[in-house]
C-alpha cells in the first residue's frame, strides 16, 4: 500500500509530464496570496517592488532551465479613474537596471499622470511555443481593473517582436 508522500509524488510526477515549467509558475504567480487591501506606492516603491518581483520570477525560472530573456513582468498604469490604461512599463534585464527602471517609472507616473494597478507578467514556453501569462492587481476594490489587465496583457510589446 502507498503512503501518502508517495501518491503525493506520483501527481506531481503526472503533472510534471502533462504542463512545462513555464506554465506551472505562471499559475503559481496567478494564484498566490490575493490581495485585501489597495497597495499605494510611491514612485520609488514602485520602482523597487518591480525589480523585486522581476528578480524573483528570474531566480524561479533559472531553476528549471528557463532563461531570463524568455521573462516578462510590466507594470500597468491607468487614469485616477481606471477608465483607460495610460502605460504598460516593461521591466527587463539590462546593465544599468536601476537607472533603466527609475527613468521608465517617472515618465509614467509624471508625464502620463497615472498610477499604478497591477503586474502582468509572462514566461515563454519552448513546449508550447507561446507565453504563460498572469495578472496580479494592486488595486483590489474596482470591478474595472481586471479588464484593463487582460487589456494590458494584450498590449504588451516585447523586445523580441511582441506578445504572440
Amino acid at each position: 500500500m502507498m503512503d501518502v508522500k508517495e501518491m503525493a509524488s506520483l501527481g506531481r510526477a503526472a503533472r510534471d509530464a502533462k504542463y512545462d515549467a513555464a506554465n506551472r509558475i505562471a499559475w503559481e504567480m496567478r494564484g498566490g496570496p490575493k490581495r485585501k487591501q489597495n497597495a499605494t506606492y510611491s514612485l520609488m516603491e514602485v520602482m523597487t517592488t518591480s525589480r523585486k518581483k522581476f528578480n524573483k520570477l528570474c531566480a524561479r525560472t533559472r531553476k528549471v532551465g528557463i532563461s531570463d530573456r524568455d521573462v516578462f513582468l510590466a507594470v500597468v498604469w491607468a487614469d485616477k479613474e481606471f477608465t483607460e490604461l495610460r502605460d504598460i512599463s516593461l521591466i527587463r534585464q539590462t546593465e544599468t537596471p536601476d537607472s533603466d527602471d527609475l527613468a521608465m517609472l517617472a515618465r509614467a507616473w509624471k508625464e502620463k499622470r497615472a498610477i499604478p494597478i497591477g503586474y502582468v507578467g509572462g514566461i515563454f514556453s519552448r513546449q508550447t511555443k507561446s507565453y504563460a501569462t498572469f495578472a496580479r492587481p494592486l488595486v483590489v476594490d474596482s470591478p474595472a481593473i481586471a479588464p484593463l489587465l487582460e487589456r494590458a496583457l494584450d498590449q504588451v510589446q516585447l523586445p523580441g517582436g511582441g506578445l504572440q
